[in-house]
């Protein structure tokens, strides 16, 4: 599958790094795009700001592959993980236009909020 990414892109040669993904067309043509290399707890690395097409095509399997449970998702538009070192607190990110609540804390418009809480309801405003 082919995405985009219109924010910003990054070069990076890879020596030892397995490339997942790689840019296409353009100057970047061929060259990485995301890799994964175990670096102590993290493994992988996005050399572009990613999509939420992206992200809806990667999270689940990279979550899945580190043994992270990946919840599903009340929106296509929000996505939630738990922190990896904090029990308890989870990482809500929000790719849509508008903010989006998530368990009485707003989530700005294109952005992400670091939650502390075991359970967590999700509205729309």
């Amino acid at each position: 599958e082919e995405f985009t990414s219109e924010v910003w892109v990054e070069h990076a040669v890879a020596t030892t790094a397995e490339v997942l993904g790689r840019f296409t067309g353009g100057i970047w043509d061929g060259r990485p795009a995301v890799l994964r290399h175990q670096v102590g707890k993290g493994a992988v690395y996005s050399l572009c700001a990613t999509s939420l097409a992206l992200n809806r095509h990667l999270m689940p399997r990279l979550a899945t592959e580190a043994g992270v449970p990946f919840l599903d998702q009340p929106f296509d538009d929000v996505a939630t993980l738990p922190h990896l070192v904090e029990p308890g607190k989870r990482w809500y990110f929000n790719y849509a236009k508008e903010p989006r609540t998530v368990g009485g804390v707003t989530i700005p418009a294109r952005d992400f909020v670091l939650h502390d809480s075991t359970t967590a309801s999700l509205a729309v405003e």
